[in-house]
């Protein structure tokens, strides 16, 4: 059932009356019920009205007539009418999207290894707990990178500006065929989007890369809380390691893929 076939907001010019609660048990009284009994199909009466406000929207709903159209849902969330509701639409009619980046390529990658995906997303925002941000959080400790003790900790600093994570680097770097240049966080992500070529060399390189975000990580909080150094040739057998145990899980897969990538690696 439809009224007039309009919109309830050319229904609806007296949203709120000065000075009375819709919830107030005299305005149930004075316009829900009739409105109810309209619905219903019949006559509907109301008392009298007590305010010249009131005595409007009387005479207004009293001359509302109904159609015999049946009942139907119509959906215009764009503007346009439509009978099907779509929720993908709504979702981006009323969500707030930023424009789409490019790094989900290098860091949410096809079989890597998830806690290291995970730990790249967090290092690509700038969200893990280094001590620049702890500065910031108004916390005491100790700026220095607990790494190369030498200059102050940020995540630019760690990854791969420190002497030490550098030095890492530097070699898979070489091993992986990427360009020897100073390694800088952008500078590095820059090479690993621009990678193009052998699949596998290119997958071999990005789960170096992100296991490499992994041990320097690790072993950055190993010495901030149990006072345990490790060296960057234990690093490096960790991350060789790592690689080789990911690689031969495919096997039973496909034993050709892995036994390629395999041999990527021992180069």
């Amino acid at each position: 059932m439809q009224i007039l076939d309009r919109p309830m907001d050319s229904l609806w010019p007296f949203n709120l009356l000065p000075g009375r609660s819709r919830t107030s048990s005299s305005w149930n009284q004075w316009l829900c019920y009739p409105l109810l009994t309209l619905a219903s199909g019949r006559m509907a009466s109301f008392n009298l009205a007590r305010s010249p406000q009131m005595e409007e929207l009387r005479y207004f709903m009293s001359n509302i007539s109904l159609s015999s159209t049946p009942d139907s849902l119509e959906w215009r969330p764009d503007g346009n009418p439509s009978t099907n509701f779509v929720s993908s639409m709504i979702y981006e009619l009323i969500g707030h999207h930023q424009p789409p980046v490019d790094r989900h390529r290098i860091i949410w990658i096809k079989r890597g290894i998830p806690k290291h995906n995970y730990l790249a997303y967090l290092i690509n925002l700038n969200r893990c707990p280094t001590k620049d941000r702890l500065i910031a959080w108004h916390l005491e400790v100790d700026p220095m990178c607990p790494l190369c003790d030498r200059e102050p900790e940020s995540r630019n600093h760690l990854f791969f500006e420190c002497r030490f994570s550098t030095q890492i680097w530097s070699q898979l770097a070489t091993k992986l065929r990427l360009p020897q240049t100073l390694p800088t966080w952008d500078r590095v992500l820059r090479s690993l989007l621009a990678l193009s070529g052998d699949k596998h060399l290119k997958y071999l390189t990005l789960l170096a890369w992100q296991s490499t975000l992994y041990e320097i990580w690790s072993e950055r909080n190993t010495r901030l809380h149990r006072n345990s150094y490790g060296t960057a040739d234990n690093l490096l057998k960790r991350i060789d390691s790592t690689i080789r145990d990911r690689i031969s899980a495919f096997r039973y897969r496909n034993n050709l893929t892995a036994s390629s990538r395999l041999q990527l690696g021992s180069r």
